[in-house]
Protein backbone atom coordinates (compact mmCIF):
# COMPACT_ATOMS: atom_id res chain seq x y z
CA UNK A 1 0.00 0.00 0.00
CA UNK A 2 1.83 3.23 -1.06
CA UNK A 3 1.30 6.88 0.97
CA UNK A 4 -1.31 7.80 -1.73
CA UNK A 5 -3.82 4.84 -0.77
CA UNK A 6 -3.00 4.66 3.18
CA UNK A 7 -4.20 8.76 3.21
CA UNK A 8 -7.59 7.96 1.09
CA UNK A 9 -7.93 4.80 3.70
CA UNK A 10 -7.44 7.41 6.99
CA UNK A 11 -9.66 9.92 5.60
CA UNK A 12 -12.42 7.39 4.97
CA UNK A 13 -11.78 6.05 8.32
CA UNK A 14 -12.05 9.60 9.96
CA UNK A 15 -14.92 11.09 8.17
CA UNK A 16 -16.90 7.48 9.63
CA UNK A 17 -15.94 8.18 12.96
CA UNK A 18 -16.78 11.84 12.71
CA UNK A 19 -20.47 10.60 11.23
CA UNK A 20 -20.85 7.94 13.98
CA UNK A 21 -19.96 10.54 16.35
CA UNK A 22 -22.36 12.63 15.11
CA UNK A 23 -25.05 10.67 15.02
CA UNK A 24 -24.52 9.44 18.90
CA UNK A 25 -24.94 13.33 19.82
CA UNK A 26 -27.85 13.93 17.75
CA UNK A 27 -29.50 10.62 19.35
CA UNK A 28 -27.73 12.24 22.65
CA UNK A 29 -29.80 15.66 21.74
CA UNK A 30 -33.04 14.55 21.42
CA UNK A 31 -33.82 12.18 24.28
CA UNK A 32 -32.52 15.26 27.10
CA UNK A 33 -34.99 17.15 27.97
CA UNK A 34 -35.05 21.15 27.32
CA UNK A 35 -34.71 22.48 30.19
CA UNK A 36 -35.04 26.28 31.17
CA UNK A 37 -31.90 27.80 32.88
CA UNK A 38 -31.51 31.03 34.68
CA UNK A 39 -29.31 33.75 32.67
CA UNK A 40 -25.92 34.02 34.29
CA UNK A 41 -25.37 37.21 37.03
CA UNK A 42 -23.79 39.98 35.05
CA UNK A 43 -20.81 40.93 35.72
CA UNK A 44 -20.07 43.75 37.73
CA UNK A 45 -19.02 46.99 36.44
CA UNK A 46 -20.87 46.02 32.73
CA UNK A 47 -17.53 43.53 32.25
CA UNK A 48 -17.79 40.24 30.91
CA UNK A 49 -15.51 37.79 33.01
CA UNK A 50 -15.50 34.65 30.65
CA UNK A 51 -13.22 37.06 28.83
CA UNK A 52 -10.08 38.27 28.81
CA UNK A 53 -10.28 42.28 29.72
CA UNK A 54 -8.71 45.14 27.61
CA UNK A 55 -6.81 47.74 28.64
CA UNK A 56 -9.91 50.07 28.63
CA UNK A 57 -11.88 47.43 30.20
CA UNK A 58 -9.27 47.19 33.44
CA UNK A 59 -9.31 51.17 33.34
CA UNK A 60 -13.05 50.66 33.57
CA UNK A 61 -12.88 48.55 36.59
CA UNK A 62 -10.26 50.72 39.01
CA UNK A 63 -11.26 53.94 37.95
CA UNK A 64 -7.97 55.21 36.40
CA UNK A 65 -6.66 56.41 32.54
CA UNK A 66 -5.50 53.64 30.50
CA UNK A 67 -1.98 55.10 30.29
CA UNK A 68 -2.14 54.85 33.90
CA UNK A 69 -2.80 50.61 33.31
CA UNK A 70 -0.44 50.55 29.99
CA UNK A 71 2.40 51.81 32.37
CA UNK A 72 2.08 49.67 35.21
CA UNK A 73 1.72 46.96 33.17
CA UNK A 74 5.06 47.39 31.77
CA UNK A 75 6.55 47.90 34.93
CA UNK A 76 5.19 44.41 36.09
CA UNK A 77 3.22 45.79 38.81
CA UNK A 78 -0.08 44.93 37.41
CA UNK A 79 -1.11 40.96 36.25
CA UNK A 80 -0.71 41.01 32.75
CA UNK A 81 -1.06 38.22 29.92
CA UNK A 82 0.47 39.18 26.72
CA UNK A 83 -0.95 37.48 23.21
CA UNK A 84 1.56 38.77 20.85
CA UNK A 85 1.76 42.32 20.83
CA UNK A 86 -1.54 42.64 22.76
CA UNK A 87 -1.99 43.53 26.16
CA UNK A 88 -4.65 40.93 28.24
CA UNK A 89 -5.52 40.85 31.41
CA UNK A 90 -7.53 38.13 33.63
CA UNK A 91 -10.51 39.76 35.53
CA UNK A 92 -9.93 37.57 38.74
CA UNK A 93 -6.58 38.57 38.79
CA UNK A 94 -7.25 42.24 38.08
CA UNK A 95 -9.79 41.85 41.21
CA UNK A 96 -7.36 40.31 43.46
CA UNK A 97 -4.84 42.81 42.64
CA UNK A 98 -6.87 45.08 43.29
CA UNK A 99 -7.93 43.93 46.50
CA UNK A 100 -4.15 43.44 47.67
CA UNK A 101 -3.92 47.20 47.11
CA UNK A 102 -6.88 47.87 49.38
CA UNK A 103 -4.72 45.96 52.22
CA UNK A 104 -2.08 47.92 52.05
CA UNK A 105 -1.87 51.37 53.95
CA UNK A 106 -1.44 54.15 51.66
CA UNK A 107 2.31 55.18 51.86
CA UNK A 108 2.40 59.02 52.25
CA UNK A 109 5.39 61.14 52.15
CA UNK A 110 5.14 64.43 54.69
CA UNK A 111 8.56 65.54 54.30
CA UNK A 112 9.26 69.10 53.79
CA UNK A 113 10.90 70.11 50.16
Amino acid sequence: MNGAELQGHLEAVVRFCVRVALDELAKHDRARPVVATAAPEPAPVGLDERVLWTVADVAKCLNVSTSWVYKESAAGRLPVSRIGSRVRFEPAAIRAWAAAQRRQPARLDYRLR
